[in-house]
């Protein structure tokens, strides 16, 4: 007799077989012919140019047969011992050869492919005698779980695994039992049964027949002798039976471990007994189709989740868009879990009021919960009521109970009246760590009770219950906050209205803007809030004239603009102010070169490009006023402005398009002349402000007015950069070097023209170089972390600029070549670094005559020391 616990076999993943001889064999895996001796075979490979038999039973039990024996096994096993030819080893040869063919038997046959003429001639075999021949029978081909899972009839799969297996073990009788899980009850299935009363059913448990027991104890059956067995005294098969070798086998979830049916396999009363080979393969392919089983069971809740989510997805949408009552979104998801739960009906409670005595009201609400009839109200003891729904609310936990706890514990599903229920679902409702309300779904369809995998569910559901609710309280606090935001707005736009006697300042100062604004150094944090203010008003009146003041209301704007300014370091009145003074500097360049659309883009996005734009209040002005000064007139709108450009600028049509090369390169040169006299140091945060345009998801690169605006900004910005102050100095301090050699030498030729001793020159070759070297890592710094960022996003987006990268790519080198020079050295500049119109270039040319020849002197001249020119 050999038993084998089935929670050993599918969660160990091996079959443990008790009997003479101890066999592991694990779950899924190619098994092994097994002889008298425990000798085995090895596996049975497919053969690549077969078809793939997924459906078909084999040796392995989920792959097919179709090579011959190894052939190391082979000559081990059957060739060596008939070389011997000794008769003993005849009939061990004899008795392997019956093993092989009684295991073998079920799925392939042996022939020979040469014949006997007598019985020396076994001593002659080889491995090439026998070839192994798969049997292709139909009886064989186990049908798929696919044909079944969309129609449902997992019990017609069962049914022909059970018939093919009847065949395999050649069993006489095979028998299909099925668990009602509502009843405990195991029932037969067979296809002539149609009708209920004619179904064959017992209780699953111990004392009684051989599938009960089976299906109680969840383990396989092996027995020799079914009706002597105390275990089952009643015996195998519907009606007692005499006694006969039976095999039965439970049909177990892997995961859950859920009894799904059992399989009880019967033989004659002579028919010998069922061999371990015949056990393992059963037992494996049980196993697979449990595995089946399950993957269908995940599947059928898998939809019926996904189902429900659409359907919670489409509830949310509705209950977020129209003002329905929590009760009545409460109601709906309780019918949805039952939907989904194939439960018979379902209630929800809301918890009304809680005293200090450990009293809870709740209230009920019947499904829908439209009418006030289906609504009930209670005051129950949390510790003394014998209600589901007040445990739950005392214990914060999913319960789940089937009749016999319902029964045991005398427990009421109903808060009005007792309703009659074998199986319960109840579950706690939590908002902000309190129960607020209880779910409760009553008789689960066709099952005794609810199972784990419908509490797994309804957590799930909980889960939504919480995100709904956090959902629907922060929808009305951000009402309730909106609401205070525009009272706070409203409130804002009142009191940045400016003051009576803030118009009187402006309106009663006149400043006139001073003749020296091409020289004057102004410091704006010198100067207060309303200087200012008088001031921009003044720079207005001289760029866009006085006949712009009358149109636009300039008063308030200014004041709107000092009122909404930030206090930030980099923006707040006085840098915009800043900004603003430069740009009026340049516009006053050139009358003719901006047109006044531009001048008035320009200005007043250089003063308000700090501002909020969320306070700045719109401003206007009448077309029909300044339809002379240009053509088309366009409302001024600062927060368009602010949303398209947040730098200093927003140089609207300041550029030509690039195909206009020859106007295009002469406005670049009027910039760059205007932009080398700018004064303006603090320029750091305005390229940082570029970059962030650069990157940010507004910036559209296809949009033809973005690429133009940044190719604009970009070129003001290098521009800038290329002719900063550091950089004016350093070349003027190269050129006085210039200037003082050319004097020096000058010098030496009028004491004396003859003399050729360039070494007497009376100035400090060692100092000069050592400031020529701090001058040069100046300019490399500055180059590498000012000009040359900004050049190559110029270059970047502009390839037509190239000449300003490789100019100033020149530069650094130049200045990186300087840092090379030893002290003992005299350093020249290149000769590109000199004017070509400047009076010292013959004397350098001259100093540089003279080196060479004093290079060709003889060492014995002595005291004149070699100078190691540079070259040109």
């Amino acid at each position: 007799m050999i038993e084998l616990s089935a929670v050993e076999q599918l969660r160990g993943g091996y079959l443990h077989q008790s009997s003479n001889h101890n066999i592991n064999l694990p779950i899924g895996s190619t098994m092994s012919m097994v002889t008298r001796d425990l000798a085995s075979f090895k596996s049975l490979e497919k053969r690549p140019d077969n078809k793939n038999y997924n459906s078909s039973f084999e040796v392995s039990g989920l792959s097919m047969m179709r090579e011959p024996l190894d052939s190391k096994v082979f000559e081990s096993k059957l060739i060596d011992p008939l070389k011997k030819g000794r008769a003993s080893m005849k009939q061990r040869y004899r008795n392997e050869w019956n093993d092989i063919l009684k295991a073998a038997a079920p799925f392939v046959y042996l022939r020979r492919t040469e014949s006997l003429q007598s019985t020396k001639d076994l001593v002659k075999m080889t491995k090439k005698s026998f070839k192994c021949i798969k049997l292709h029978r139909n009886n064989f081909e186990i049908p798929t779980l696919s044909n079944y899972v969309n129609s449902g009839n997992i019990p017609f799969y069962l049914l022909d695994v059970g018939i093919t297996l009847k065949k395999c073990t050649r069993s006489k009788n095979m028998a299909l039992y099925l668990r009602d899980g509502r009843k405990g009850e195991l029932f037969q299935y067979a296809q002539h049964i149609v009708s209920s009363s004619h179904r064959v059913n017992f209780k699953i448990k111990p004392g009684t027949r051989l599938a009960a027991y089976v299906g109680h104890t969840k383990e396989y059956i092996v027995t020799d002798d079914c009706g002597g067995d105390p275990r089952f005294p009643l015996g195998c098969g519907w009606k007692n039976s005499t006694s006969r070798p039976a095999l039965c086998v439970p049909l177990v979830t892997p995961d859950t471990l859920e009894l799904y049916g059992v399989l009880e396999f019967t033989k004659g009363m002579m028919d010998p007994p069922y061999t371990k080979r015949s056990v393992e393969a059963c037992l494996n392919l049980v196993a697979a189709v449990s595995m089946s089983l399950q993957e269908d069971h995940e599947s059928v809740i898998t939809d019926r989740t996904g189902s429900l989510f659409d359907y919670l997805t489409q509830l949310i949408g509705i209950f977020f868009c129209e003002p329905l009552g929590l009760n009545r979104f409460f109601s709906e998801l309780v019918v949805s879990a039952r939907i989904a739960l194939r439960a018979q009906t379902s209630v929800f409670y809301t918890s009304a009021n809680i005293d200090d005595l450990g009293g809870i009201e709740l209230n009920m609400f019947m499904e829908s919960g439209k009418s006030e009839r289906h609504r009930k109200k209670r005051w129950l003891s949390l510790r003394r009521s014998r209600t589901v729904a007040a445990k739950v609310v005392m214990t914060r936990q999913i319960c789940s109970l089937g009749r016999r706890e319902l029964l045991e514990h005398d427990y009421n599903v109903n808060i009005y009246r007792p309703v009659p229920c074998h199986s319960v679902l109840s579950v706690p409702i939590y908002f902000n760590q309190r129960v607020i309300g209880v779910v409760e779904l009553l008789n689960k369809l066709d099952e005794e009770k609810f199972s784990k995998a419908d509490e797994k569910l309804m957590e799930r559901i909980q889960t939504f219950y919480d995100i709904t609710l956090s959902a629907f309280v922060m929808k009305e606090d951000m009402k309730r906050l909106l609401a205070r935001m525009e009272v706070t707005k409203n409130m804002l736009q009142f009191h940045m209205q400016p003051c009576p006697h803030e118009y009187e300042i402006l309106h009663n100062t006149s400043l006139d803007i001073p003749r020296e604004i091409n020289t004057l150094y102004f410091q704006p944090t010198n100067y207060g809030t309303h200087e200012l203010l008088i001031l921009a008003k003044a720079i207005i009146k001289n760029v866009l004239g006085m006949r712009y003041l009358k149109l636009v209301n300039i008063n308030k704007l200014l004041l709107m603009v000092a009122k909404t300014m930030p206090d930030h370091p980099f923006h707040n009145f006085a840098h915009c102010f800043s900004t603003f003074h430069i740009i009026a500097f340049i516009i006053s360049q050139d009358k003719n070169f901006f047109t006044f659309s531009e001048k008035e883009d320009m200005l007043f996005t250089a003063l308000c490009h700090g501002a909020e734009k969320k306070q700045m209040i719109q401003t206007t002005a009448e077309s029909e006023a300044i339809v002379q000064t240009r053509k088309e007139w366009k409302t001024f709108n600062i927060n368009e402005t602010m949303i398209y450009i947040e730098i200093i600028l927003k140089v609207c049509g300041v550029l030509p398009p690039t195909e206009e090369f020859e106007e295009y390169r002469i406005k670049l040169r009027n910039i760059q002349e205007i932009m080398i006299e700018c004064y303006q140091k603090s320029y750091v945060q305005d390229g940082m402000e570029l970059v962030e345009r650069l990157m940010s998801a507004e910036f559209k690169w296809n949009h033809p007015v973005d690429r133009q605006r940044m190719l604009k900004t970009c070129m003001l910005v290098a521009s800038y950069h290329i002719h900063y102050n550091h950089f004016i100095p350093s070349v003027s301090a190269l050129l006085s070097l210039l200037d003082e050699m050319k004097r020096e030498v000058m010098l030496l030729k009028q004491h004396d023209p003859n003399s050729k001793a360039l070494e007497e020159i009376p100035f400090n070759v060692e100092e000069n170089n050592r400031n020529l070297r701090e001058i040069a890592k100046e300019q490399v710094a500055f180059l590498d972390s000012r000009v040359l960022p900004w050049v190559e996003i110029l270059n970047t987006l502009f390839p037509t600029t190239s000449a300003i990268y490789f100019n100033c790519i020149d530069m650094k080198k130049s200045w990186e070549d300087l840092l090379t020079l030893k002290t003992e050295e005299t350093w020249f500049p290149d000769v590109s670094t000199v004017l070509q119109d400047s009076d010292a270039r013959d004397t350098v040319l001259k100093i540089v005559e003279a080196l060479e020849e004093s290079d060709r002197k003889d060492d014995s001249t002595g005291g004149i020391s070699r100078v190691k020119r540079s070259h040109y």
